[in-house]
């Protein structure tokens, strides 16, 4: 059994829990719904960790730095 969590943003690594399958499988919840499943811990932790990074700019979005001087 494993359990990660981060309350404040809804999102958790699990494995053999009451919440998910017990095939073995570690799964992303993201406010206790399963965003994806993988079979190792390492590639679990990849995906909820870029869940949980800040979003960056869309290029798109870049500010102008002429506008704001």
């Amino acid at each position: 059994m494993y359990s990660q969590r981060l309350p404040s943003r809804g999102l958790a690594i699990e494995e053999g829990t009451a919440s998910v399958p017990s095939d073995g499988r570690y799964y992303v919840l993201e406010h206790g719904v399963v965003r994806k499943s993988f079979r190792s811990l390492k590639q679990a932790t990849l995906f909820y960790d870029r869940l949980k990074a800040p979003p960056e700019l869309a290029p798109d979005e870049t500010p102008d730095v002429a506008a704001i001087s």
